[in-house]
């Protein structure tokens, strides 16, 4: 009894769960119902509202659609010519199309508000989250496709700092993977390049519209220095993936964009505070000091990269950083000599047998090193100028020696070099020949030293080598500047003779012209004295006063002048030259090609 009595109470049991579970479903799929209708009505309210929005849009006249248009191009960041011409161009109902196609996006876009994206990058810099990938991408594609509106927003809750922010802690983590720490995955170290890659090619998407420059162009804004940072740590990786290497061009190209940005040569330059130019020369110097490298040092290294597009966004930096040097036009290229020479000691000197061997396998790199070499060469110019601008300035030795002396005086550390210099200089023998060929040698040098690398410091580790004696090379200074001496002398000799029979053909024609002279005036006194005897003819003079002749060589008497100085072996190195200055001057031939003299 007891049990049929249990038995129907648990079949009671299960019955009334039957039903529960019936009711619940019933519950869902009305609530399903309900939901759907609303989908449904809120589809239709909005087709509706866009319906009744085109309908407004076709009723206004065309001016009105134009100022919508101007309103919709420039939150989709078309600026400038771009949106004169698409004003232009465009059709009306094409125009009509896209500012409701605009209108439906922006009220989507108004529920998916940057503050998401902003906390999700917050959890990775506080280290609650290392879903790198996931997170960066969704960043790179969300900045890549907003709209300026949507972008301001962005930075106006700080998601400029949060970027730089989640570079920081990338570097970090790549920087301890660099340095041997086991926690982290070979895996992981491809994720975290792969969230770098995404987070350098968002951060170009943000920096392309005004309110991320204005964000990023601030004094204290730190996206260059992180972004070289990370181009040092790239390089730095013994093993170059294709990975790695994208996101070393990525890095190399966003800083060229940086450097040409500058206040008042662009749109957008009225949201800039800090010029590109300055704050990647500022933060190339300070990564520097944190490495104790020459602040160049990551540049130079892209030049020797094995994929032309980074050596090409190498040269494209260098190029940009030379061409904004310096405010003034008569100082600037003064300013680019002396970035270029400390380019070339921060390894670009090895770099370049490399480049040039790139530019024959990729039009680009050639085109880039061109532009490169053009400038390079045209501050030698400049420079040569300037020494030809100097020697009319102080044609007197003493004026030079006094100047040299003022120069080196005081804390310029330079006096010894020069008291040896002089001193090594009274050593020089009495004989006269001995004498010249010597100063010749000596102002040779000297000239190679000052011009011998085109536009920019010689190297200074390197130190002179001569091929052939030294002896041998003044003997044959001496004995050519004999066989000058001699040669020049025939010349003049022969100029002389020459003068000489000249000016005896023409003292004969004034001789003759006397004697017709006075054969006239002995005519006109017989006239005089009996005025039946004709007058004489008169007699017409067409030769030359003498003063004309005056510019004739001297037939005696005047010291001969000196033939120039021989071609000398080019002589390359040495110390450097003094910071130029002055007026710009006619330029100088380049000195002869090498002949005796090489580097080691």
């Amino acid at each position: 009894m007891d049990s049929m009595f249990s038995g129907k109470k648990e079949k009671d049991k299960w019955k009334d769960q039957s039903n529960d579970a019936r009711r619940v479903a019933a519950e869902v799929r009305s609530s399903l119902s309900i939901q759907n209708v609303s989908i449904k009505a809120n589809c239709v309210y909005r087709q509706s509202e866009m319906a009744l929005h085109e309908a407004r849009l076709k009723g206004m006249t065309d001016d009105q659609i134009d100022k919508l248009f101007q309103d919709v191009m420039k939150d989709r960041n078309v600026t400038g010519k771009q949106l004169e011409q698409n004003c232009s161009t465009i059709r009306r109902d094409i125009k009509i199309q896209l500012i409701a196609q605009f209108k439906r996006t922006e009220q989507t876009h108004a529920k998916n508000g940057p503050l998401d994206l902003c906390a999700m990058m917050q959890m990775l810099k506080d280290g609650k989250n290392n879903n790198f990938v996931e997170v960066m991408e969704k960043v790179r594609v969300t900045l890549q496709s907003e709209t300026v509106s949507w972008i301001e927003r962005f930075a106006n809750v700080g998601g400029a700092r949060l970027l730089e922010d989640v570079m920081t802690r990338l570097i970090e983590i790549l920087e301890q993977i660099q340095a041997g720490d086991r926690q982290y995955s070979e895996s992981f170290e491809d994720e975290i390049i792969t969230a770098f890659y995404d987070t350098v090619q968002g951060t170009r998407s943000f920096i392309n519209s005004w309110p991320g420059i204005k964000a990023t162009f601030t004094n204290d804004s730190k996206l260059s220095h992180r972004l070289i940072q990370c181009l040092y740590v790239s390089l730095a990786r013994q093993d170059q993936s294709d990975l790695n290497d994208g996101l070393c061009f990525q890095i190399i190209k966003l800083l060229s964009v940086i450097c040409f940005l500058d206040e008042g040569e662009d749109d957008d330059a009225e949201y800039i505070e800090l010029s590109g130019h300055t704050m990647l020369m500022r933060d190339l110097t300070e990564v520097g000091k944190e490495r104790n490298v020459p602040r160049f040092t990551c540049i130079t290294k892209c030049l020797i990269h094995k994929r032309s597009d980074i050596v090409k966004c190498g040269i494209n930096v260098i190029n940009v950083l030379l061409s904004k040097a310096g405010d003034s036009p008569d100082t600037a290229w003064m300013v680019r000599m002396h970035y270029r020479s400390e380019f070339m000691r921060s390894g670009m000197r090895e770099a370049i047998p490399y480049v040039e061997k790139m530019c024959e396998e990729s039009e680009a790199v050639a085109n880039a090193y061109k532009g490169f070499e053009a400038e390079r060469r045209s501050d030698y110019e400049d420079f040569v100028g300037r020494y030809e601008n100097l020697k009319g300035c102080y044609e007197s030795l003493d004026d030079c020696i006094e100047m040299v002396r003022r120069r080196v005086n005081g804390d310029s550390g330079c006096e010894n070099a020069l008291l040896s210099i002089m001193q090594h200089l009274l050593l020089i023998g009495d004989d006269r020949h001995a004498m010249i060929s010597y100063y010749r040698l000596i102002e040779s040098c000297i000239s190679e030293v000052v011009f011998g690398d085109v536009g920019c410091d010689p190297d200074f580790e390197k130190r002179f080598v001569f091929e052939t004696s030294v002896n041998n090379m003044l003997g044959q200074l001496d004995d050519s500047a004999g066989a000058e001496v001699s040669a020049h002398m025939n010349k003049r000799l022969e100029q002389i003779t020459l003068a000489k029979q000249e000016a005896l053909v023409k003292q004969l024609k004034y001789y003759e012209k006397l004697e017709d002279f006075k054969k006239e005036a002995e005519a006109l006194r017989q006239h005089i004295g009996d005025p039946s005897k004709p007058l004489p003819e008169r007699t017409v003079c067409t030769l030359p006063p003498p003063e004309v002749y005056a510019s004739l060589p001297k037939v005696i008497g005047g010291p001969l002048e000196l033939p120039p100085s021989p071609g000398i072996a080019r002589v390359t190195g040495g110390p450097p030259p003094p910071l130029p200055g002055g007026v710009r001057g006619p330029p100088r031939p380049s000195p002869p090609p090498s002949t005796g003299l090489r580097r080691p």
